[in-house]
């Protein structure tokens, strides 16, 4: 991206991390905007420790709360300065925190000398991934300590990719949480509160369908979570829907990087003095990118004469369905807004549930990826957490699917290295269409057990043809598992459910 179409990313010298150290870069397959952001912690396109997914959220929620904290009646000093009072240990938390995440995601050192046999390097490489899991979980719990209790917030994330990063965020802040949505709702679905777009995207229109249209009526600050702000323009398109359905007194932008320009800075501040209330943004890392003006043709021309990464070889020697309808309550979607943490014993059950399963045939160095499906993210990477904890000697990995239409090269360097497209099962506005995951599809992306974490609501029948084989979802693994879930059953229907948690062989007709 950089050798060849001149795509430069700056970190600004006041930063808390460096840009580099949470995205890389990719090329879409998308006429509106060529490049995109792939993060490194949000776990949506790359595979990644759940641990460090879950401290990259919970920090960004910790950098909510130092802001919300430091206009606070009484607070003494700014927390993003330093200051006295509750502000100094809040940053010096802060600084801490970053400092071991980066730690975390800084590249493994290159062996120096005499190379190690396969076996001893084996060692070596399973002795580092646990010394780095532990290390991750550490700072989850380090920053789970730092949780305070705001009231008169709300809490949006943008569907489909900052669904989980968005409650994370809630999390920290102990507050009412919703996503916004682009699938359709059912007949027995809240009455959509507000309808913003995102112009850049292949997929535009976001929903917000609270239960309680109070929630977000009442709540005098809304905190704004994505997981990049590159313009503005859908924080802008938020904030206006927002305000003209409850006018708010306080708008907080919460981005895991923040590339905006100055102009698309000046315009958010000119849209807090016309609505006549503040408006601020925190992020992990903030600098700049240089697009040429020939990016998009430049970029076109490059998917169209690179290599294309050799297609998946399924080799799946059995695939199971976990079926929890009647053993986890309904899971009360985000999407429908949720408050407190409801996802924690759920995950606990689910994880147990797994690890019974999976835990016989998941020995020491196995590499197991939980695959959640588009904006259904938090409660499944609840659950990779708690996996980690129960399979010990197990490499557990997070990521979803997504409809992001991205081009894969197999090149180092490159954020997406492999794809894999199947099709779509459920009912967005737009239609059905393809989805994708990716990075887990070439050699070196390889796991042992994908489990694929569908919907709630998802009718366990649906996940296979009527012939019984598998329908096209990815899992190049050779043991791959559905886990299906009960959805509160006042917003979407169920099927009759069995008496109990089973596993049903099914059969696979190749990816």
């Amino acid at each position: 991206m950089r050798d060849a179409l001149a795509v430069h990313i700056e970190t600004a010298p006041d930063s808390l991390l460096p840009v580099p150290t949470l995205v890389g870069l990719a090329l879409r397959r998308n006429p509106k905007r060529a490049h995109l952001l792939v993060s490194r912690v949000l776990a949506k396109h790359v595979p990644t420790e759940p641990g460090i997914t879950t401290a990259a959220g919970r920090l960004l929620g910790l950098l909510v709360r130092a802001e919300l904290q430091a206009d606070a009646p009484g607070a003494a000093g700014s927390a993003r300065g330093g200051g006295t009072g509750t502000a100094g240990p809040l940053r010096a938390a802060i600084d801490h925190a970053a400092a071991a995440l980066a730690g975390l995601l800084a590249p493994a050192p290159a062996p120096s000398g005499e190379a190690p046999s396969p076996d001893v390097d084996a060692r070596q490489q399973q002795q580092t991934r646990r010394a780095r899991t532990a290390a991750a979980m550490d700072l989850c719990d380090q920053l789970e300590a730092e949780r305070a209790v705001f009231t008169g917030v709300a809490t949006i994330g943008y569907a489909e990719t900052a669904t989980g990063l968005g409650q994370l965020v809630a999390e920290q802040l102990d507050s009412y949480y919703i996503h916004s949505t682009r699938l359709a709702g059912d007949s027995l679905a809240p009455a959509p509160y507000g309808v913003f777009e995102e112009s850049h995207s292949h997929a535009t229109s976001h929903r917000l369908l609270p239960t309680s249209h109070a929630a977000l009526d009442l709540a005098g600050t809304v905190v704004l979570v994505d997981d990049e702000l590159s313009t503005g323009e859908t924080i802008i398109n938020t904030i206006r829907e927002l305000h003209r359905k409850a006018p708010h007194s306080r708008y907080v932008v919460a981005s895991l990087v923040d590339l905006r320009s100055a102009a698309a800075r000046t315009r958010l501040a000119e849209l807090a003095g016309e609505l006549g209330c503040a408006v601020s943004a925190v992020a992990l890392a903030h600098g700049s990118i240089r697009l040429p003006a020939t990016l998009a043709a430049d970029a076109a021309e490059l998917i169209r004469t690179a290599p294309v990464p050799e297609p998946a070889v399924c080799s799946i020697g059995k695939i199971r369905q976990l079926d929890l309808n009647d053993v986890v309550p309904p899971v009360r979607s985000g999407r429908f807004g949720v408050a407190g943490r409801p996802d924690a014993r759920q995950a606990g059950d689910i994880a147990t549930a797994l690890a019974a399963d999976l835990g016989a045939g998941a020995g020491p160095g196995e590499r197991l990826l939980v695959l959640a499906t588009e904006e259904f993210m938090a409660l499944p990477l609840a659950v990779a957490l708690r996996l980690q904890q129960l399979l010990p000697g197990v490499d557990v990995r997070y990521s979803t699917s997504t409809r992001s239409p991205v081009a894969a090269m197999d090149e180092p360097g490159y954020a997406i290295r492999s794809a894999l497209a199947f099709d779509s099962g459920d009912g967005p506005p737009d239609g059905p269409g393809p989805r994708f995951a990716y990075n887990f599809a070439h050699p070196g992306g390889r796991f042992d057990t994908v489990v694929i974490m569908a919907e709630p609501g998802t009718p366990v029948d649906g996940l296979t043809a009527p012939d019984g084989s598998r329908r096209p979802w990815p899992a190049p693994a050779p043991t791959s598992g559905w886990c299906c879930f009960p959805a509160r059953s006042s917003f979407r229907r169920r099927l009759p459910a069995p008496a109990s948690a089973r596993t049903r062989p099914a059969t696979c007709s190749g990816c």
